[in-house]
């Protein structure tokens, strides 16, 4: 599935990547310090998961904007050795999870531990772009 982001603003300024990519971005974000704000939708659903239209704020994304920029630096080089797919098979994405659960409890602050390098530069620095221009809907 594929999750679109349009700025409020200006609908030319967007954004693309699937729900994946989607789902590790908001994790390496949490691990750089983001806090959730929470969307802002017709209906009670407050996340970020879902590509309902719901709004994230002006603030909510530079928030998350700020927290990728952190976290670009400390990407590392790909290593075959830390490559989730060949240690954990189709259950990589579930270690990933258990991983940002023990970041966040512990502070960590390493792309690596949850399988991110530099083949994720150039998407990860497109998309701190995106949040500098403000509020967005995800559809």
């Amino acid at each position: 599935m594929s999750m679109d982001f349009e700025n409020v603003n200006d609908h030319n300024i967007s954004f693309n990547i699937n729900n994946r990519g989607w789902r590790r971005i908001l994790s390496l974000a949490r691990m750089y310090g983001w806090e959730p704000a929470g969307t802002v939708s017709d209906g009670d659903y407050q996340g970020y998961f879902l590509n309902d239209g719901q709004l994230v704020t002006r603030e909510d994304a530079l928030e998350l904007g700020r927290a990728i920029a952190m976290a670009i630096p400390d990407l590392e080089d790909e290593n075959p050795s830390n490559d989730p797919e060949a240690q954990f098979g189709w259950f990589w994405e579930a270690e990933m999870a258990k991983r940002v659960v023990e970041a966040l409890q512990e502070g960590r602050r390493d792309p690596a531990y949850i399988f991110f390098t530099t083949f994720w530069t150039k998407k990860l620095t497109e998309f701190v772009e995106f949040c500098k221009a403000g509020e967005f809907r995800i559809f």
